[in-house]
């Protein structure tokens, strides 16, 4: 029979004499529920939205050609956006960078740290738009940022 008071549990080790208590929470009411958690869980809640959101990162900058590598292939490189001590930028952790190609998709760099890729199989014979865009958690990514390599080696920085 419950009289109110939190039933105590005990549970004695074999041999070493140790014995374990502990007392159940009496915070349920009559109807089963648990009011107390509900509001450790909004206040929770609460505080979740106070915490700005974090917001895409920012661009990487000077995006150039370094060289070209054989018939059809460009090493590039790019600036990194300024990243706190914890890696993020705007609050959001960058893990690295996607590099397009005439504005298709055309590789991940998978560091924050690495500003340097070859993007192979290009036709070098007309001009190439290239575009680096960084990439930070939950999905979020900066603005691209494009340059144009032509074949007599000129780059055009947009």
């Amino acid at each position: 029979m419950f009289n109110g008071a939190a039933p105590a549990h005990e549970s004695k080790s074999s041999g070493l004499g140790l014995t374990a208590s502990w007392t159940q929470s009496g915070h349920c009411s009559p109807d089963g529920s648990n009011k107390s958690a509900r509001k450790s869980t909004a206040a929770l809640d609460k505080t979740k939205s106070a915490r700005p959101r974090p917001e895409a990162p920012a661009e990487v900058r000077s995006v150039e050609v370094i060289k070209t590598v054989g018939q059809s292939s460009l090493m590039i490189g790019w600036e990194r956006p300024p990243l706190d001590e914890l890696g993020c930028s705007s609050g959001t952790f960058v893990y690295g960078y996607r590099v397009f190609i005439d504005g298709d998709f055309h590789k991940s760099v998978m560091s924050s740290a690495c500003t340097k890729c070859i993007v192979e199989n290009i036709d070098l014979s007309v001009p190439v738009h290239i575009s680096v865009q960084t990439l930070g958690s939950n999905g979020l990514s900066s603005n691209s940022v494009h340059t144009i390599y032509r074949t007599s080696g000129r780059t055009d920085q947009r």
